[in-house]
């Protein structure tokens, strides 16, 4: 989902628009590259590719929700990263029709046969948090 602070939008004129979300400050996960292209799904299945300058590139979802906490841009979040601060008011989702296609999360480990209880628990969590009620981002 795309999420910024309600301080950074206080100094937004107008409504925030699709196209319009390249003259705010971004903040993206990828890493290569100055230039990064967020790949977003709309309200009919439609399919856009927003071209943005971010302000700062990391590999840390943690890193891009607490910077866009502070201010200082728009980030491209997974659901289950930013639903706490939504709900407090903390972030604000913009265009919540639009969406990320889907992810994948991968939880490797050695075999099941004799699998730790905590490690089956920690799965188990992923499945029911993460795949289930996260959906898109």
């Amino acid at each position: 989902m795309l999420v910024a602070s309600p301080e950074l939008l206080r100094d937004v004129d107008g409504t925030i628009t699709l196209e319009r979300l390249t003259e705010l400050p971004t903040l993206s996960m990828d890493e290569e590259g100055d230039k990064v292209t967020w790949e977003l799904v709309g309200p009919d299945g439609e399919t856009r590719s927003l071209s943005h300058r971010p302000q700062l590139l990391c590999a840390s979802s943690d890193v891009l929700r607490k910077s866009a906490l502070e201010g200082l841009g728009v980030a491209l979040l997974p659901e289950h990263v930013g639903r706490n601060e939504i709900g407090t008011g903390r972030l604000m989702h913009l265009l919540p029709d639009w969406h990320s296609p889907f992810g994948t999360v991968h939880a490797v480990f050695s075999s099941p046969k004799g699998l730790v209880p905590a490690v089956r628990a920690f799965i188990d969590h992923l499945a029911a948090e993460v795949s289930i009620r996260s959906g898109p981002s």
